[in-house]
């Protein structure tokens, strides 16, 4: 008697289920590229408009110049990561590598561990599961209104809004020189300009030593 290979049900926005539950679906489901599984509920994406992708896309481009100018980071794009029981998916996000201290790990098809400083459009359940699973910063941008919004944990483990500085620019504190003008981004002036004043900065240049003494370390270890 021939056996029917078991059918694998397709994931669905507001299905329950577990994490190992999800993985089993999604290993199975090779075609499927945006799902996420947030505190047990799972959410898949409908597809995109050219406002987002526009915007999206210079977001990459601005953390992509960091990530290439700065060794021992590590950026990103659209990738799961297992976190606390879920398995959310950043829209992009940057990581410091193993090799220069970083926490995180690449499992078989996903990231392991807690992400430094990711960005997203969610201001709901997965902004409430990055508070829990600490991840250090998290971004949102608003398309309708224009509105960036850079959150960093405070000493309480919630998140707290980083303030503009006197030149309007949000500064992240896990990746210094890592600055954004968000008019800029609002009216679709070019990002670098401002990331490229950060990657001058003192605190840059000694962010840059600290990742190379991490790295030389760990290579005498």
């Amino acid at each position: 008697m021939a056996l029917r290979e078991a059918r694998i049900e397709p994931l669905a926005t507001g299905q329950r289920m577990d994490v190992e539950e999800f993985v089993r679906r999604w290993d199975a489901l090779p075609d499927l590229k945006n799902a996420e599984l947030i505190d047990g509920v799972v959410y898949v994406a409908s597809p995109l408009g050219p406002d987002h992708g526009e915007q999206d896309f210079r977001l990459h481009v601005w953390l992509g110049y960091y990530a290439d100018g700065t060794p021992g980071v590590c950026g990103l794009a659209n990738t799961s990561c297992r976190l606390a029981g879920s398995m959310p998916q950043t829209d992009v996000c940057l990581r410091i590598h193993p090799d220069h201290g970083g926490g995180t790990a690449t499992g078989r098809a996903w990231l392991e561990g807690t992400p430094d400083s990711s960005v997203a459009r969610d201001l709901g359940p997965k902004k409430a599961l990055y508070q829990r699973a600490q991840v250090p910063e998290y971004l949102t941008y608003e398309i309708a209104s224009g509105r960036l919004t850079w959150r960093s944990l405070g000493r309480d483990g919630s998140y707290r809004n980083i303030r503009p500085q006197p030149d309007g620019s949000l500064r992240s504190r896990v990746f210094p020189g890592l600055w954004i003008d968000p008019v800029a981004l609002a009216e679709g002036r070019s990002l670098l300009t401002m990331v490229r004043k950060g990657m001058r900065s003192p605190e840059y240049r000694e962010f840059r030593k600290l990742l190379r003494g991490r790295r030389q370390r760990k290579g005498e270890a």
